[in-house]
């Protein structure tokens, strides 16, 4: 498409909050065409000032970047994302959804989106999404830890690949993001019952080098 653009992060107090506390940033980023006019402008609140406020990803590998603002960051496990999307020879983006966690985001050998977040330093979570439409859904939570690493308060059993143990997710996730995840996994092929050796054996040993 051949767009340009050009963010900042502003001290501007919107209303908006986040667990409780005040957003007081905004992420402006102006999208333009390559000749310099405008197409659109596109805000998002944010917690704090991270860089120029957002950056660049095709996340599906459909040959277009979405646009991630960061809304927010500093902390260990990961940064908070608004991603927005584009598809075909549109100009115009769509909100698509949030994320959570590091920034190297991949694609499966089932065609999802997968990001890592962190939930200790020998633990965390791989979330994966697929878009719908303008819609990212959250397929799929895998709970990861290293083999060695003990939590006596997590009494379920674990797939042991190498040096990462791995687990389905469910537990505290609402009912309408199971129901739409599950969705996903079932027009992948892939059945419920076996879901999580599936996708626990499709992620592999992620600590392998940790």
């Amino acid at each position: 498409m051949g767009l340009l653009f050009q963010g900042r992060t502003i001290k501007k107090n919107t209303g908006a909050q986040r667990f409780g506390y005040p957003m007081a940033y905004e992420v402006d980023v102006h999208v333009m065409s390559s000749g310099g006019q405008e197409q659109q402008v596109i805000t998002e609140p944010a917690s704090r000032a991270c860089g120029n406020g957002f950056f660049l990803r095709d996340l599906d590998g459909d040959g277009r970047d979405e646009l991630l603002a960061i809304t927010g960051c500093g902390g260990t496990g990961g940064e908070n994302l608004a991603i927005w999307r584009a598809t075909g020879d549109s100009a115009q983006f769509v909100r698509a959804g949030e994320t959570f966690g590091f920034l190297n985001f991949w694609q499966t050998t089932d065609g999802f989106v997968a990001q890592y977040a962190h939930s200790s330093a020998a633990s965390g979570v791989v979330s994966l999404y697929e878009f719908v439409g303008d819609r990212l859904v959250e397929a799929a939570a895998l709970e990861v830890a290293v083999a060695s690493f003990d939590d006596p308060w997590i009494t379920r059993p674990w797939i042991v690949i190498g040096n990462t143990k791995c687990a389905l997710g469910r537990e505290g996730r609402p009912p309408k993001t199971l129901a739409a995840g599950d969705e996903r996994l079932k027009a992948h092929g892939i059945d419920l019952d076996t879901a999580e050796q599936h996708l626990c054996a499709a992620l592999g040993d992620y600590y392998a080098k940790k």
